[in-house]
């Protein structure tokens, strides 16, 4: 009989010890399950949107970048023809055709819908010019490489350009000739023709105006003293042509 009733028992302990368990998963996820399940999900969706906007970022950097290059490629041609570069207000009207035939569509801020800042390096906007923009990503390795970091010195908003005849940074001054450096032959004061930009090795090379090759170059000069003055070897590497 007692061994009976100590059956009987140990079944009903084990009967409640299922219900207790049926129940305790009945009830799902804990609030703290949740709360940690929800963290994750927040963390997640963070990390893509940050890298989302990076992306879109860069996107639009690229699309900046490679604008500037299309005008430099227009005013090198615009100069091959006119012996000048255009008007200091060719740019301001976006989307505009004021540069026809050289570029059938002015360029503007892919994300601001502003002109490019172009400033001429003299009244008559001879001698050279820059032409900056904005940068989303500030940490892009060539804002550092043009000593644009902060800014190029035209005030805060423009932290990347293309020069020619002149650095990009405001606070980078054309170089006096050497002395004793004698032009070559075959350039000439006004230099309508031919400008002058170091190679990858730092040799300062002399390119006709609109050559494919300049648009890998961050700085022209209109003279070979102010190319050698400049000493793109040793002082000035970020001067060299990619």
């Amino acid at each position: 009989m007692t061994d009976s009733i100590n059956s009987q028992q140990k079944i009903t302990m084990f009967n409640k010890l299922i219900n207790r368990d049926k129940k305790s998963t009945d009830h799902g996820f804990t609030m703290i399950e949740l709360l940690v399940v929800l963290a994750i999900l927040g963390v997640l969706v963070i990390l893509f949107l940050m890298t989302f906007r990076n992306q879109v970022s860069r996107s639009r950097d690229s699309r900046r970048k490679g604008d500037l290059e299309k005008i430099k490629i227009a005013f090198e041609e615009y100069y091959n023809d006119n012996g000048c570069y255009p008007d200091p207000t060719i740019l301001d009207q976006c989307l505009g055709d004021q540069l026809k035939p050289y570029m059938s569509v002015i360029p503007c801020d892919p994300m601001t819908n502003q002109p490019y800042e172009y400033i001429p390096m003299d009244s008559d906007q001879c001698g050279g010019y820059r032409v900056l923009t904005d940068l989303e990503d500030n940490k892009d390795p060539v804002i550092e490489k043009l000593g644009c970091s902060p800014d190029c010195g035209f005030g805060a908003g423009y932290n990347y350009g293309i020069a020619v005849g002149t650095g990009v940074a405001g606070d980078v001054v054309t170089p006096s000739p050497s002395p004793g450096v004698s032009p070559s032959p075959g350039a000439s004061p006004s230099g309508p023709v031919y400008v002058y930009a170091c190679d990858r090795n730092g040799e300062c090379n002399q390119y006709s105006q609109g050559h494919p090759f300049l648009v890998n170059c961050p700085i022209t000069w209109p003279t070979p003293e102010q190319c050698l003055a400049a000493d793109c070897k040793v002082a000035h590497p970020e001067y060299r042509c990619n």
